[in-house]
């Protein structure tokens, strides 16, 4: 942030570009000394003039008396230090909450620094870190209570990104040291044929979670699938009976990718009570649970979605955004509260300069990391912990299936 505590109140880094043909900020740059404030003023450099048209300019948009605003340091440089004077907490969220009036925000060219201080979130090694907990939990359940953890997963067809994706988990869950099963079914599969599969691992007590993999066949009607599935084993998190779970506050098998959204945030904020929090979509896959396990942290959150008014005003408010609408860099640099958390849930594929195509979110990435405090890449995000939290799934399910205590839940 261009801005830090002092002894008096909150010192304030603004560039300062005199003779200008108005009195302006226009939202952040990035200097030497670290992010300041990019402003510029009417007034002539000599004299000090320019210097006091840059407190006056502040001390007006933030609407404070003008003796609060004072300039420390920098009087012969471009490079501006003000100390504004009062109580240091309450001028850090005016700061953050009048940085809008300040003027539009100027997005960097692709490939510039962003803003110095902001915290690209590894969605890898977190991934690695949950995988870790996970393989930890599967030993203390076999070594205590003689369990080993189980999970099934069903393919239908010859899907190549379902394939790989399958692969993936198999080769995962072997690595936690989980019993894992495949079962690749034919496309033309019955959909009463693929019913009883399900039924057979719902009454299997070495299989404790099952995963139909997506998408299925046309003639097989996904929604009946899902819903046989015991919820007990139902580690994808989509059976009503896990839903109505959490939305009530019970101990429930949660959706793989809100959980990981959330460990994600939760690594730049180990708490996340009373943050004003937006979740950008309103899928039963991805926005509803993740605002769902929001409200359990303890944060005030809207839903939002692509029909929202004033969406970029809404999202501007949040300490706190998740971003799972589906439209590839839809959420723009100046849509983002300075310093505030972003979580890009999206994986959208699009042409690239060369001709071929590339992978972007639903957040223009460089826009945004260049005003967030923290940002999730993509890829290397969200996506790593999808996996990683279905074997915590797992291994959780295996423990509530047994009547033992999990550390998941």
């Amino acid at each position: 942030m261009p801005w830090r505590h002092g002894n008096a109140g909150v010192i304030v880094y603004f560039r300062l570009t005199p003779k200008s043909s108005i009195d302006a900020v226009e939202g952040l740059a990035k200097t030497s000394a670290g992010p300041a404030f990019q402003a510029r003023v009417r007034a002539l450099p000599e004299d000090g003039a320019a210097n006091a048209a840059l407190e006056r300019l502040i001390s007006e948009r933030l609407c404070l008396p003008k003796r609060s605003v004072s300039l420390t340091s920098g009087a012969a440089s471009r490079l501006k230090c003000l100390t504004i004077t009062g109580d240091p907490t309450a001028l850090e969220h005016l700061l953050a909450a009048k940085h809008t009036a300040f003027g539009a925000y100027t997005p960097p060219t692709r490939g510039t620094a962003r803003m110095s201080g902001t915290r690209i979130i590894d969605g890898k090694k977190i991934a690695a870190d949950v995988r870790a907990e996970v393989a930890a939990e599967v030993a203390r359940l076999q070594r205590e209570h003689g369990i080993k953890p189980g999970l099934a997963v069903v393919l239908v067809g010859e899907d190549p990104a379902s394939k790989v994706y399958v692969k993936n988990k198999a080769q995962q869950t072997a690595e936690v040291g989980m019993n894992s099963w495949e079962h690749k079914l034919p496309v033309e599969t019955s959909e009463a044929d693929l019913l009883a599969l399900v039924n057979t691992l719902n009454n299997d007590p070495a299989c404790h979670g099952i995963l139909v993999q997506l998408p299925l066949p046309k003639h097989i009607n996904a929604e009946k699938v899902l819903n046989t599935i015991s919820p007990d084993k139902d580690v994808d998190g989509f059976h009503p009976v896990n839903v109505g779970r959490l939305w009530v506050g019970e101990r429930a098998l949660v959706p793989c990718t809100p959980t990981g959204s959330v460990i994600l945030a939760k690594s730049v904020a180990p708490s996340l009570s009373g943050m004003n929090a937006v979740v950008i979509g309103r899928s039963n896959i991805v926005g509803k649970p993740v605002a769902a396990l929001l409200l359990r942290e303890n944060c005030s959150v809207t839903v939002a979605h692509s029909r929202t008014k004033d969406l970029p005003g809404v999202v501007r408010g949040a300490d706190l955004v998740v971003a799972a609408v589906g439209i590839p860099e839809m959420v723009k640099g100046s849509w983002i509260k300075p310093g505030a958390i972003v979580i890009d849930v999206g994986i959208n594929r699009v042409p690239s300069e060369n001709g071929k195509t590339k992978l972007v979110g639903d957040v223009a990435y460089d826009e945004c990391a260049a005003v967030a405090g923290a940002i999730t890449p993509v890829p290397g995000g969200v996506g790593p912990m999808t996996i990683a939290c279905l074997l915590r799934n797992a291994a959780q399910a295996a423990a509530m299936q047994a009547g033992v205590k999990s550390v998941f839940a």
